[in-house]
């Protein structure tokens, strides 16, 4: 969807709710920063992506994501 930049087409003609309602919102605690903050410094990562990929490490969570 995003490549073909659809995704504001698909949130006008939907209720953003049916959209966003499919996503859960995680909280981040002290042991999250810090493994984020880890990850910062032996990977070289961003901070964003260092959090999301702490977030996911400390609550087991699996995602696959691609970036180009």
């Amino acid at each position: 969807m995003k490549g073909k930049k659809e995704v504001g087409k698909y949130i006008n003609e939907r209720d953003p709710r049916e959209f966003t309602d499919q996503f859960r919102v995680l909280d981040v605690n002290e042991s999250i920063v810090d493994m984020a903050y880890d990850f910062i410094k032996k990977y070289s990562l961003l901070p964003n992506n260092a959090m999301i990929l702490a977030t996911c490490k400390f609550s087991r969570n699996q995602f696959a994501c691609i970036s180009r």
